[in-house]
């Protein structure tokens, strides 16, 4: 499932965390602040006496592990390669990371891995550590994502330093390049990447990881960890069993399932998010856009999506609402749940009635703050959902997308 699930469940985990917590926190020496730090005015970090860890990674030369200090300061607008836009504010810092290229053969050559931080926004005397966490993808950027989605972890924040990053091949993390100005194909990104590939994965991220953990300065790795994120986690507890901490696996990947069994799998749970949603829509809405009969609905939307797979809908921008966008936008609205429902009557609504895509297109992409619809806002982000599945048809097969003025409830 998608980041959203995660980032709902964070406030009721905190209670959890809070309590296995109390009493634990690793070994902090304090500095003479009682509350957070910030990042004062010229781009440096307010000074605070960081944490020290006694137990670095093994096999590394002292260069990556006593030898590296994270430099934090203010950070910059995200690059093109982590899809541009403005840069996160007042209380974030960025910092810069070196890495082995290949961890089996560390001295042969470095990689720089781009984190970013919030520092926790209680009293230093009561703070815990540092939680990493990873939104999932692969493929997408902590440096975006932390602060995007800050808000919703924010009760974790109050004694966590929160702590992202940019995973191997990813945005400011020696970015794969696999075409010039779009996707072009496996053979692209050998061809533009090759000597970077056999070291982008996710056992080499793990290894990252405890990297990070220990020049943060925890003993063990405070973890949160999102869709494919739970993978990355559970590798790192595989790996490094003694130095796991709190850890949280939120909306899990199977590993042992492959590509297809997972895409299965997604495309089970959003069609049981769409049942559901249409029984609610043809018990509440005279003119629900899905009938009055729930078994009608998957033929309704189906048909859509062959109607604007044809011929697209204009929408207030640009860009027109294809078949795949308008696929990904009604997965987009079910991932809400309930909170979704309504806002995708109306959108369906929009669509069927007047012939207008505007509602959907909002929803087609997944999108960093201060982006609209259509790929001039922001071409590296904005790409179709990741977690979105294929339509909503039992008959239909399996592809990579998948399948929402005015619509009044019933008085």
């Amino acid at each position: 499932m998608s980041a959203a699930l995660g980032r709902r469940a964070a406030a009721g985990l905190f209670a959890i965390a809070v309590v296995v917590a109390a009493g634990a926190g690793c070994d902090v020496i304090e500095g003479s602040d009682s509350g957070p730090s910030a990042v004062a005015k010229g781009g440096a970090a307010t000074r605070r006496v960081e944490a020290k860890a006694t137990n670095p990674p093994s096999g590394l030369p002292a260069a990556f592990t006593t030898g590296q200090r994270l430099d934090w300061s203010a950070c910059p607008a995200p690059s093109a390669a982590q899809g541009d836009g403005a840069a996160p504010g007042d209380g974030w810092e960025c910092a810069t990371m070196k890495a082995p290229l290949d961890y089996r053969r560390p001295g042969r050559g470095t990689i720089d891995v781009a984190m970013i931080r919030k520092r926790a926004t209680g009293p230093e005397r009561e703070r815990i550590g540092s939680l990493l966490l990873n939104f999932g993808g692969p493929g997408r950027s902590g440096v975006i994502g932390l602060p995007t989605y800050a808000a919703d972890y924010a009760p974790l924040g109050e004694r966590y330093d929160l702590v992202s990053f940019d995973p191997r091949g990813v945005g400011g993390t020696a970015p794969v390049n696999c075409g010039d100005k779009k996707f072009e194909g496996g053979d692209a990104c050998k061809k533009h990447s090759g000597g970077l590939l056999p070291y982008v994965g996710t056992s080499q991220t793990a290894r990252d990881l405890d990297l990070m953990r220990y020049l943060l300065g925890d003993e063990k790795l405070n973890y949160f960890g999102v869709s494919y994120g739970t993978e990355l986690g559970g590798v790192y507890a595989h790996l490094f069993p003694k130095t796991v901490g709190r850890l949280v696996l939120e909306a899990p990947v199977d590993p042992t399932q492959d590509r297809l069994q997972g895409n299965i799998s997604q495309v089970k749970a959003v069609q049981l998010a769409f049942d559901r949603f249409a029984q609610h829509c043809a018990n509440t809405y005279d003119d629900c856009p899905t009938g009055s009969d729930p078994e009608q609905a998957d033929q309704r939307v189906i048909e859509l999506l062959d109607k604007v797979k044809k011929e697209p809908a204009p929408t207030d921008g640009d860009e027109k609402l294809d078949g795949d966008l308008a696929a990904h936008a009604i997965a987009n609205y079910l991932d809400l749940g309930e909170e979704g429902w309504g806002p995708l009557v109306m959108a369906l609504n929009e669509v069927m009635e007047r012939g207008t895509g505007s509602k959907l297109l909002q929803k087609a992409y997944d999108q960093v703050p201060g982006s609209g619809p259509g790929p001039a806002s922001a071409p590296a982000a904005r790409t179709p959902a990741a977690t979105a599945c294929p339509p909503l048809s039992r008959s239909h097969a399996p592809t990579p997308t998948c399948a929402p003025d005015s619509s009044k409830p019933r008085t």
